[in-house]
């Protein structure tokens, strides 16, 4: 299965899971089917009145329907930190884009968090991932400057509706890279953070399954301040999330939130052809629109001898296709299994 699948069906996990407990707390999901126990034969002469009421199987519904939702996001953090790791090798702070980069990254660190505990996670965060992560289009925050220790709390993101939205841009962006072939190796899983020493170096070389083999071990604490960091200022701390604890009071159903409105690969970015090589060479050198198809190696190849030309060094062949991608311009595999870019072609022959 490919990376963006793998993301999809967690994320439908996780979007169903909140879909039940908001029914649940508005009363709109009876809990007799589900928590009332079976009749009791006459032969006991069990007393009608020992039932338990209705307003305690509604707590307990709504209580175990917050809990499935907790369980449907930690699957969700971590199954996408692994399918991701398989479509971006490497280190997510070092990605070029800066939106994917704020996405791999928040990623990882809530994969983390969960992952040392999916009860009660703790954010983890090493001096290099403590920064501001934002999508803006999507809504999407994640200020991870005074994060490092604290009990994660979905309040830190944004809320469950932001991360949804999250996970449908990651696995839109893994679809793409996996296309163009970025992530078809072996793959090369992102550090654990355990593995980082106060000053953001891998401090153990990674095994033959990606990891350190001293991952065992605890890691070294992490000073609680940075250089250059800017403190989290008048930000109360933010609860734990508690398993036996529903977000809201039964009797309090929530205000009808807003429904998700997913990224897909059809918004497109604002070109900048004075500052982007990619954004100037279209301008200068391709057409767009519906009637126009190329194919993606021809396309990338007019691309490096226009780069050349300019003098300086091209982008690498994924760079190249997310940008495309962001820019609405989709990639598609026609006749004989080639890809095809949808959208664009040269309109001059370069040398």
């Amino acid at each position: 299965m490919r990376p963006g699948e793998e993301i999809r069906l967690v994320k439908e996990n996780l979007a169903f899971a909140v879909a039940f407990w908001k029914a649940a707390a508005a009363g709109s999901v009876p809990p007799e089917p589900l928590l009332r126990p079976a009749p009791v034969p006459l032969a006991f002469n069990h007393p009608p009145g020992s039932l338990r009421p209705d307003a305690e199987l509604a707590a307990d519904l709504t209580r175990g329907a917050a809990n499935q939702m907790r369980a449907a996001f930690a699957l969700s953090a971590l199954q996408s930190r692994y399918s991701l790791a398989r479509a971006f090798p490497g280190e997510p702070i070092e990605q070029e884009l800066p939106e994917l980069r704020s996405a791999l990254s928040s990623m990882l660190l809530i994969g983390q968090a969960v992952w040392r505990s999916i009860l009660q996670p703790v954010w983890e965060c090493p001096p290099p991932y403590r920064r501001l992560f934002q999508i803006r289009r999507l809504g999407f925050y994640l200020n991870a400057v005074g994060l490092d220790g604290r009990p994660l709390n979905w309040d830190d993101f944004g809320g469950l509706d932001c991360y949804l939205s999250l996970l449908e841009y990651c696995a839109v962006s893994a679809d793409s890279a996996w296309e163009t072939g970025a992530g078809r190796g072996r793959a090369i899983l992102p550090p654990r953070l355990s593995q980082l020493d106060s000053s953001g170096i891998l401090s153990a070389p990674p095994s033959a399954d990606g990891y350190a083999a001293t991952d065992a071990t605890p890691p070294a604490p992490i000073p609680a301040g940075y250089p250059g960091e800017e403190p989290r200022r008048n930000i109360p701390p933010n609860p734990p999330i508690v398993p036996d604890a529903p977000p809201i009071a039964p009797d309090a159903p929530p205000a009808p939130a807003p429904p998700v409105q997913p990224p897909t690969a059809a918004t497109p970015a604002t070109p900048d052809p004075a500052g982007n090589p990619i954004d100037r060479f279209i301008a200068e050198c391709c057409e767009t629109g519906p009637e126009r198809r190329m194919l993606a190696g021809e396309l990338y190849a007019g691309f490096q001898t226009w780069c050349r030309a300019a003098d300086q060094e091209p982008p690498s062949q994924r760079a190249f296709g997310m940008r495309l991608t962001q820019l609405g311009l989709t990639r598609k595999r026609r006749g004989h299994g080639k890809h095809w870019w949808e959208g664009i072609r040269l309109t001059q022959q370069l040398p």
